[in-house]
């Protein structure tokens, strides 16, 4: 059985990295989840070499970025890795990998707390992000697994999101643009 080990009490850039594995990597998708205290640095490197476990932003390891001080995150290394790992013909559609960037960067930025630069981030809004709605579930005494769960429900419809914009932004694109008495306007037709 494939098995992903991440921190006790996962923050997004963990539950992000679960959720990537777990989505993306073929046969990752039953992978079970188990947790360890964030301090521990010994990872088992002959386990992590078998190729059914993968430590993510814990232990020191290929999917962990505390051990270096460059602007990353767990997330974004393992959607590196994934995309190493792919087959060809497995490869992320245009449309998947424009969102899945557009995730990953906000992940990375919230992270490193880069969130300040975010001029909405006082706004009461904000307490609906999803980050936000991890550290209230782990206040409320729910455990690790059921944060996972929700943060993988979630994200699956962020991501779900994300495309949409995309798709509609690309559409945008292509429309005709002109002035109404209530201000500019496109016209687009399918």
């Amino acid at each position: 059985m494939k098995k992903i080990i991440t921190h006790l009490n996962p923050d997004l850039d963990a539950v992000a990295s679960v959720w990537l594995i777990k989505r993306f990597l073929p046969d990752w998708q039953r992978a079970i989840v188990d947790f360890v205290p964030s301090t521990n640095s010994a990872l088992d490197r002959n386990q992590e070499k078998s190729n059914d476990i993968l430590y993510v932003d814990v232990g020191g390891g290929r999917l962990d970025h505390h051990q270096t001080a460059e602007f990353l995150s767990a997330t974004s290394l393992c959607l590196q890795y994934i995309e190493e790992k792919k087959g060809i013909e497995e490869k992320f559609s245009p449309l998947d990998k424009e969102a899945l960037a557009r995730l990953v960067k906000v992940v990375t930025q919230i992270d490193n707390a880069r969130v300040l630069e975010w001029p909405e981030v006082a706004q009461d809004r904000s307490e609906f992000y999803l980050h936000s709605l991890i550290s209230g579930l782990r206040g409320l005494g729910d455990s690790d697994q059921q944060v996972i769960d929700f943060s993988l429900k979630a994200l699956d419809s962020i991501f779900l999101n994300l495309k949409s914009k995309i798709r509609a932004q690309q559409e945008l694109k292509q429309g005709i643009k002109f002035e109404t008495p209530w201000g500019p306007a496109v016209a687009y037709e399918r």
